[in-house]
């Protein structure tokens, strides 16, 4: 499990493929934009196993869109956020999302791919459940 106190951004062409389970939590929000592919396996393609790769994307963020994804990209993995969750404009997002409300528009796709363990620290999967709280002053943002 990996804690970053503020804000996480992924963006500009890049291709990222990795191995395991794990959840990267973020006490601010998360966003992942123009033409990122994160994903499970090479090529993101449909031989994802969940069971062997997983990974969780938790947004802590008090914003009312806690997460995004949006402008071609693909995410593989399963994604927890405290508010809402936001995809749009030839997106791709393949496993389980958790949200307040999920808002999907302008060209995107959705596979609910079935799995059997939750990725280590995933919350609901460890003994204690972890609640992210945004401490006044403990970082500094652009």
């Amino acid at each position: 499990m990996v804690f970053f106190d503020g804000k996480i951004e992924f963006q500009g062409n890049r291709d990222v493929v990795y191995r395991g389970s794990g959840s990267i939590y973020a006490s601010d929000t998360i966003t992942i934009r123009n033409f990122i592919r994160f994903c499970g396996v090479l090529s993101c393609g449909p031989d994802w196993d969940p069971n062997t790769n997983l990974l969780t994307l938790v947004g802590g963020s008090e914003a009312p869109i806690g997460l995004t994804i949006e402008n071609n990209s693909t995410w593989q993995g399963a994604i927890y956020v405290k508010n809402d969750f936001s995809q749009g404009n030839s997106v791709i997002v393949c496993g389980p999302v958790i949200a307040q409300e999920l808002f999907i528009s302008n060209n995107t796709d959705n596979c609910f791919v079935p799995f059997d363990e939750g990725a280590d620290g995933m919350p609901g999967n460890s003994i204690p459940t972890l609640e992210l709280v945004n401490v006044p002053d403990s970082y500094t943002t652009d």
